[in-house]
């Protein structure tokens, strides 16, 4: 009787620990609120084997609206969301945007949550000394930026002479 009992326990336990937690959402542009398709949204579980310390548990792409649902049992996770071309901006749940992991409560059970990404920009600049005087002829560039950190940074730097620049790159 006892075994008997000990192993209805010990099964009880072990369905118990093996539920599985179902992550439903949609990647999207915060600006346009349109769905992103194409995103791979990955689960990796925290180990101390190398290389990486990692082992992947789950992964699924987002679809044409930008759905997913992704299924995965372990526990000590991390996850990643990417596709070239864009910016992360992080998961948005319960009406705000969590800064770092998104938080796994309840084994067992569904949850939601959406992730924000928008697509990088291009910066074209074209700049040409129109009322060139000469040679003596000199203009001004003024550089102004609020960086990652969140600290301001400039510079200036003259152009003499009938200047002309022209750039295109990425931001």
């Amino acid at each position: 009787m006892k075994k008997l009992l000990l192993f209805i326990l010990a099964t009880i336990i072990l369905i118990g620990c093996n539920k599985k937690v179902t992550l439903k959402g949609r990647v999207l542009n915060p600006v346009t609120n349109q769905g992103i398709e194409g995103f791979t949204i990955a689960v990796s579980a925290d180990t101390w084997e190398l290389p990486g310390g990692a082992k992947p548990v789950g992964e699924t792409t987002s679809d044409t609206n930008g759905d997913f649902v992704l299924e995965f049992k372990k526990s000590g996770y991390d996850f990643s969301v990417y596709k070239e071309g864009y910016y992360n901006i992080g998961w948005y749940q319960n009406g705000e945007i969590l800064p770092g992991q998104l938080p796994v409560k309840d084994k067992g059970k569904t949850m939601h949550a959406d992730f924000y990404a928008v697509p990088y920009g291009e910066l074209k600049l074209d700049i040409n000394n129109v009322n060139c005087q000469g040679v003596t002829d000199t203009i001004w560039f003024r550089n102004k930026w609020l960086g990652y950190t969140g600290f301001e940074s400039s510079y200036s730097t003259p152009r003499t002479g009938c200047y002309s620049y022209t750039s295109a790159s990425p931001f």
